[in-house]
């Protein structure tokens, strides 16, 4: 173009002129396309960040699901194992009474005429009962001879003491209490001398 500006009459200004302002447009026209096809795709790639965002949302919820479902089958589990666990405990201590019932019943069947003959009988399902107790860790509280303790016995009345030796110790016992490691499971009920 230089060169044609060089040998240009008046009418060649003119014309250069028309030229240059064809040009001029033909620049604008094409940075106005390249500004829309920049927000164009401006606008397409928040649409797909978008997308994107709603499908992480999507896995992200599907996996909160799956977290949850999973919890509650954890929970569930955790219950039966519980539940099959405490009837697992209720079964051994059934079974260690078990044979107590049966030298029970047979001592009742051997007894015959003589209700005397059944008293060894019936100390030996005592003791095997006691034994069985003591295997699975309980122990019988509340002697007579031993001092009352409130947290191991109740006393259902006071007598008087024979001796100051007596005094404060347990002289009856109505009913056994029973401990397992250091938990009382029933008090003894006993009768106490008075000091």
């Amino acid at each position: 173009m230089s060169d044609n500006v060089k040998d240009l009459n008046l009418d060649g200004v003119a014309e250069e002129s028309s030229a240059t302002a064809d040009t001029t447009a033909t620049e604008a026209n094409v940075t106005e396309g390249v500004t829309g096809e920049a927000e164009l795709s401006e606008a397409d790639i928040l649409r797909g960040e978008l997308e994107a965002l709603r499908k992480d949302l999507a896995d992200a919820d599907a996996k909160y699901m799956r977290a949850m479902a999973e919890v509650q089958t954890v929970r569930r589990r955790s219950q039966q194992e519980v539940n099959l666990a405490r009837a697992k405990g209720m079964d051994s201590v059934i079974l260690s009474v078990l044979p107590v019932y049966d030298d029970l019943r047979r001592a009742l069947e051997s007894a015959g005429e003589d209700p005397s003959s059944i008293i060894p009988g019936i100390e030996r399902v005592r003791d095997t009962l006691k034994r069985n107790l003591e295997n699975v860790g309980i122990v019988e509280i509340g002697k007579v001879g031993e001092d009352f303790n409130p947290e191991f016995h109740e006393a259902l009345t006071a007598m008087p003491a024979n001796s100051e030796d007596e005094k404060g110790k347990i002289a009856q016992v109505f009913e056994s209490g029973f401990m397992k490691d250091d938990r009382v499971i029933r008090v003894a009920r006993v009768v106490v001398y008075a000091d």
